[in-house]
């Protein structure tokens, strides 16, 4: 049993490169109202870097609500279409 606990334990220290997309995601949202200029800034330089299409849409759903933290309704409308564009692509 102390095995068990050792491997689930060494196991989920592991850091995979969706779980470091996760935190800046989530760092991002938490910061998101406070300065969405700063997570849209960090939300296009996460978009050159990225091929997989579910993290494109997590980014790009990550910027439509930087954009309409700012009030930039348009913005945050292109945004989503793109997100939107990608999921269809993904059925």
């Amino acid at each position: 049993m102390l095995s068990f606990l050792f491997l689930a334990v060494s196991v989920s220290g592991q850091k995979t490169p969706d779980d470091s997309l996760s935190i800046i995601i989530k760092k991002a949202n938490q910061e998101i109202y406070n300065n969405p200029d700063n997570v849209i800034k960090t939300g296009k330089k996460l978009l050159k870097n990225e091929k997989d299409t579910k993290k494109l849409i997590r980014i790009y759903l990550l910027l439509s609500t930087a954009g309409f933290a700012k009030r930039d309704f348009d913005e945050s409308l292109q945004y989503i279409y793109k997100a939107r564009e990608l999921a269809k692509k993904t059925k």
